[in-house]
């Protein structure tokens, strides 16, 4: 359901009674879609206007307004409901030719798909919610949006929490993914239904798992990154140096081309899957390092391949990150993905803004970036309370001297 458009003369019976009688009033709710009130001498209505595809007008009376009596939810509407009732009767008056029961009750699959239409129009990172939603498609297909009850989606929300193994790390991470669904289909569901707030409240209803946030994510300080480098064998150390000065994610840096590197500039342009690429600014070193690497490499030559010449694929760097944690005595060893928390954590920690460490790792985001490395940014927490808290003038113009205690 959309946000109610708020409307000053039309919201309260006192604002009503000031507007001429025996006229329409109209407020527009969206593009092709108002509310209208007639006032009469004894009753008022509440109207519904359209403009349709071939760009013709049709209006609607469709209920009393609560002028003289208290609204009943059905009959006598105030303003709220009645606009909720304008929004419900839209696709009736628009589409005529429609079944009532499609317009007013579509399936679950159905408004998944105009959902995920329009989340690609808004998001860059869109592929994790493209691949949930085909799983919830299948989950609930042929089902319309008002037969879903609480106890079926609650055992959908509880199916997707399935670990992997007994252990509390992969139960924490399952319903942590079960809780990420979860909000997609709720978004999708209180985005495209427009009827009674009663269905909704079957999915209002289902909460998440509580208290499966990941932890911070893992990183290395500066002397563990020089052990680190110094236990990887020669083609592996160039391809962790390398993601250290980009913070780029694995896939990103094993698909990097010499073309990438934009020497004038002094950035990379990362591979970012279906999104295309971003940009990440280097420093002199970086700029030094990706210089080197590149030297007689033409535009399209992978920048980081085994020794043997091959491409790094899917899954070669697990083992070489464990085998060179283990030499450089990195205990617990960590994952790949610990080099690129280790560059914003290092970023974080020289007091760099959040804004730009979000760019720079490509957060779509900033929840994202403050979740992980608010807590490392010095006095962050204490600059924002300080620049964001109004004064309240209680101790303005005191004149009390603090006296130190021996």
């Amino acid at each position: 359901m959309a946000r109610i458009t708020r409307s000053a003369q039309l919201e309260k019976r006192q604002s009503r009674t000031r507007l001429k009688t025996g006229k329409n009033h109209w407020r527009a709710i969206h593009e092709g879609l108002a509310l209208g009130y007639w006032k009469g001498k004894k009753t008022s209505s509440w109207l519904v206007r359209v403009r349709k595809d071939d760009g013709g007008y049709v209006s609607k009376k469709f209920a009393v307004a609560d002028d003289h009596q208290d609204a009943d939810g059905r009959d006598v509407l105030n303003y709220t409901q009645a606009h909720k009732r304008a929004q419900m009767l839209e696709p009736q008056l628009r589409y005529p030719d429609v079944a009532p029961t499609e317009q007013a009750d579509p399936l679950v699959s159905d408004l998944l798909d105009e959902y995920l239409t329009k989340h690609k129009l808004e998001s860059a990172s869109w592929q994790s919610t493209e691949y949930a939603i085909e799983k919830m498609k299948v989950a609930f297909a042929g089902k319309r949006v008002s037969e879903l009850t609480t106890a079926m989606l609650r055992r959908w929300h509880q199916a997707q929490a399935k670990p992997r193994s007994d252990s509390a790390e992969s139960k924490r991470k399952a319903r942590a993914t079960a809780n990420r669904k979860l909000t997609v289909l709720k978004a999708a569901l209180n985005w495209g239904w427009s009827g009674p707030s009663a269905v909704a409240d079957s999915w209002r209803a289902v909460k998440p798992f509580p208290k499966v946030d990941a932890p911070p994510a893992a990183h290395l300080s500066l002397e563990e990154v020089t052990r680190l480098l110094n236990a990887c064998e020669p083609d592996f150390r160039e391809l962790v140096e390398g993601t250290l000065l980009v913070g780029g994610r694995y896939g990103e840096m094993s698909a990097l081309t010499a073309g990438n590197f934009n020497q004038e500039a002094g950035s990379i342009l990362l591979p970012t899957g279906k999104t295309g690429f971003r940009e990440v600014w280097l420093s002199a070193e970086g700029v030094a390092f990706f210089q080197r690497i590149t030297a007689g490499k033409k535009r399209g030559e992978r920048i980081f391949t085994h020794s043997d010449g091959s491409e790094w694929r899917q899954a070669h760097q697990i083992r070489r990150m464990r085998e060179s944690c283990e030499r450089s005595s990195i205990e617990p060893a960590v994952p790949f993905k610990a080099l690129r928390t280790t560059y914003g954590a290092l970023l974080a920690m020289q007091g760099t803004s959040p804004q730009v460490i979000q760019r720079q790792l490509g957060h779509a985001d900033l929840r994202m970036t403050l979740k992980h490395y608010a807590h490392l940014l010095p006095n962050y927490v204490a600059d924002e309370i300080r620049a964001k808290l109004p004064s309240f003038g209680v101790y303005a113009d005191s004149k009390v001297t603090s006296i130190k205690v021996a």
